[in-house]
């Protein structure tokens, strides 16, 4: 620091102020008792708006300074210090929670968790939305009008404030909620937002004014080696998936640089290098992409999930739109995507392409979770190209070989097969996932940001069929059974997978109750319903007995049906 003056003077601005805070304390205690020293530095951040440097602390407010430690811990989180090389080093404790720890987040926001229990009723309405629009100190949501808007505000800021932390940095679309919210806790602004005016939102940019999400994008380095493709990838910060298939293109490049066995800061052989240069040149153009943040949802609109898995020796995934249907019209826009590069032993297209499928139906269901309580999901709609694939997840697991079965199943659990159906390689756009794009690539790409163009018809004229196992002759995979035995393993599986059908089609909705740990419907609640390998069992007083598992906690059934 005595090189730079400035950054000094600031770091001991920043140290001063965690004194007159109470944020720390001197100690003189040197006894041999158990401690820790945290090492710190600063950080430097040009693109922020209001302060700059981070000591490896500090959108809540200054949110871990806020919840204190008890004395007894505080000699875990002590730091050296001194304002002028001529001062001898002093040891202070932190007397608050650290940011830089790994168990901070958690201390965090279990915190928060317990204040919207311990407050929420004073605040209904941010208990209810906290838990999901929380992403560490920063607060993420969306609301139907301008009123909801004002009055979500002013429960959030209200709840946080009943646990000592400000909720400040307030930015909207909507210059009416903005005005409502006081002046001290809006984002600092030197202009009227306009389309340069941009903050970033869980590594996105997001312009108030136009809104749209953005990438900006970070030029990397000019030579080329293991070290600096890895630390260009981790930079494209891509949380929702939306340039996945230009982070698949970097990542099969890193691939290529473990077949080769580079080291860290060799440089490649000349195709990767060539292939780097290209990619590099043309990344600056991911920062004209513009997704839209609204998908077009109102109060009456007709949602229905539309996804694509596709895969290549290369790599598998799956991507995700949402089709809205409006008294206007319909729009298709991207919603998530999710890509994984093959591993480097070989495995049979079929196979991957299965992968691909159970990579998409996690996706929906994670999707269908976390819109449920928001958006009312009409109907599903999953595409594969692979007929083969298709066929193992149209039929019953224990028909497969271990590897198949048991992705099967688990496809099962998370996404029918009667939402599954075939299309074409051309219209799958999935396949970008599977190969990967460049960025100039991506920009003006047909399929990748919107599907293929039947999808923005309405779903009643979509060129859908249903899925007929048989048509695929000799399917590979296939277990060989004797003719006339079968195993009593089999047997199992077959009552497992139609209690699973059963349960789903009954109590799908207590099913995701249980996953998230809410209560059931009241009139399964007495039963003590519990969630068991993806299925719901029922307690009660046999719990007491001495007879077996299975009629200890019988599995739920609904009426008209008996298991003997």
């Amino acid at each position: 620091m005595q090189a730079s003056p400035q950054l000094k003077g600031a770091y001991n601005s920043v140290i001063l102020e965690y004194l007159e805070k109470g944020y720390i304390s001197p100690t003189d205690s040197v006894s041999s008792e158990v401690s820790y020293f945290i090492p710190h530095h600063g950080v430097i951040r040009d693109d922020k708006i209001t302060t700059k440097l981070r000591v490896v602390l500090d959108d809540i407010r200054q949110m871990f300074l806020s919840i204190g430690i008890r004395e007894s811990d505080r000699r875990f989180q002590r730091i050296l210090y001194r304002f002028s090389p001529k001062e001898p080093l002093k040891v202070y404790e932190f007397n608050r929670v650290v940011f830089g720890l790994k168990s901070s987040p958690l201390h965090a926001l279990r915190t928060i968790k317990q204040l919207a229990e311990d407050e929420g009723d004073s605040y209904p309405q941010a208990k209810e939305i906290v838990a999901t629009g929380l992403y560490m100190d920063d607060f993420v949501y969306s609301v139907s009008s301008e009123d909801q808007g004002i009055s979500t505000a002013s429960e959030m800021i209200g709840l946080m404030k009943a646990g000592q932390f400000e909720l400040v940095k307030w930015t909207s679309n909507s210059q009416v909620v903005l005005d409502s919210i006081p002046p001290s806790h809006r984002l600092p602004a030197v202009k009227e937002f306009d389309e340069f005016d941009q903050h970033k939102v869980l590594g996105l940019c997001w312009s108030p004014t136009s809104d749209h999400f953005s990438m900006k994008v970070n030029t990397p380095a000019n030579h080329c080696t293991k070290r600096t493709i890895l630390s260009c990838v981790a930079k494209i910060w891509d949380v929702m998936g939306f340039v996945a298939p230009v982070v698949l293109y970097a990542k099969l490049l890193i691939k290529q640089l473990w077949l080769c066995d580079c080291d860290w800061d060799d440089t490649p052989p000349e195709d990767i290098v060539r292939l780097w240069t290209r990619f590099k040149e043309e990344l600056p153009v991911l920062s004209r992409m513009k997704i839209p943040r609204h998908l077009g949802i109102v109060a009456d609109s007709v949602v229905t999930i539309l996804a694509f898995a596709d895969a290549s020796e290369k790599a598998y995934g799956g991507v995700i739109y949402f089709h809205v249907q409006n008294s206007d019209g319909n729009t298709v826009n991207l919603l998530t995507a999710k890509s994984k590069v093959s591993p480097k032993k070989v495995v049979s297209l079929a196979r991957l392409e299965l992968c691909a499928i159970l990579v998409l139906a996690q996706l929906i269901k994670n999707v269908v979770v976390a819109c449920q309580n928001r958006v009312v999901i009409r109907n599903i709609f999953a595409f594969s190209d692979s007929t083969v694939a298709l066929c193992w997840v149209h039929s019953s697991p224990h028909r497969w070989n271990t590897f198949v079965a048991n992705r099967v199943s688990k496809i099962h659990n998370d996404l029918s097969s009667q939402n599954l159906y075939h299309v074409s390689g051309t219209d799958n756009p999935a396949d970008c996932l599977s190969r990967g794009l460049t960025p100039s690539q991506i920009i003006d790409h047909p399929l990748w940001f919107t599907g293929p163009r039947w999808t923005h018809l309405d779903v009643s004229q979509w060129p859908v069929v249903p899925f007929n196992p048989s048509s695929v002759s000799e399917a590979p995979e296939e277990k060989k059974h004797s003719l006339y035995r079968m195993s009593a393993s089999d047997y199992d599986f077959a009552e497992l997978l139609v209690l699973r059908q059963l349960q789903t089609h009954y109590f799908s909705a207590e099913i995701v109750r249980l996953g998230q740990g809410k209560d059931c419907s009241p009139f399964i609640r007495h039963l003590k319903p519990f969630l068991k390998d993806g299925l719901i069992r029922v307690g009660g007083r046999l719990s007491n007995s001495d007879l077996n598992y299975d009629r200890k906690y019988p599995f739920l059934l609904p009426k008209l049906f008996l298991v003997t």
